[in-house]
């Protein structure tokens, strides 16, 4: 997959924006999965823990996004997005210095797919994701830098703690979606 991962996703992402069939289709997914965004609602018996749960969740909805780009539905239809037109999507959750969960969401074009190697003891990196024996240990991932945002040339080791990777893999053993 990683061979032909760049080309495929540009094809994507060309189509996306330029073919009306085709963008019509992808949002037709991201819209039908996501909406405004999935919200959960307690099952809890007890009424005032319920609204309790509700407020905070609504509260903490508005703020999720680490940039402050947009709210979490918007990050979850972005990273839908990411699935449909790119076959994966990373988000980043961070833990802010008051202890409150942010999140944000990353390039597929930040992880750095050429990385590949045995770091020994059971560790490899396979294609920017490393393995410890055989369970993912972290990510590989470029920050965005510059005035034009670019993924940086060197990654730098993330926790797989802090990344959420969503993708369909299309064959047992896949570590990329496409």
């Amino acid at each position: 997959i990683v061979a032909g991962l760049t080309s495929v996703k540009e094809r994507s992402r060309h189509a996306f924006i330029n073919d009306q069939w085709f963008g019509n289709g992808c949002q037709g997914i991201i819209d039908h999965t996501i909406g405004t965004g999935i919200t959960p609602n307690s099952q809890a018996p007890d009424q005032d823990f319920r609204a309790a749960v509700a407020e905070r969740w609504h509260r903490w909805v508005d703020r999720s996004d680490l940039d402050g780009v947009t709210d979490f539905g918007g990050q979850q239809a972005a990273a839908m997005q990411s699935v449909v037109v790119d076959g994966e999507s990373y988000i980043h959750m961070a833990v802010t210095e008051a202890g409150e969960l942010r999140l944000r969401n990353l390039s597929t074009d930040q992880l750095d797919v050429s990385l590949s190697r045995d770091l020994g003891n059971g560790v490899v990196i396979v294609n920017g994701i490393e393995f410890t024996n055989g369970v993912r240990s972290g990510f590989y991932i470029r920050p965005m830098t510059g005035p034009w945002l670019t993924p940086a040339a060197t990654s730098i080791r993330v926790d797989a703690s802090e990344v959420c990777q969503v993708f369909r893999p299309p064959f047992v053993g896949a570590v990329h979606g496409i």
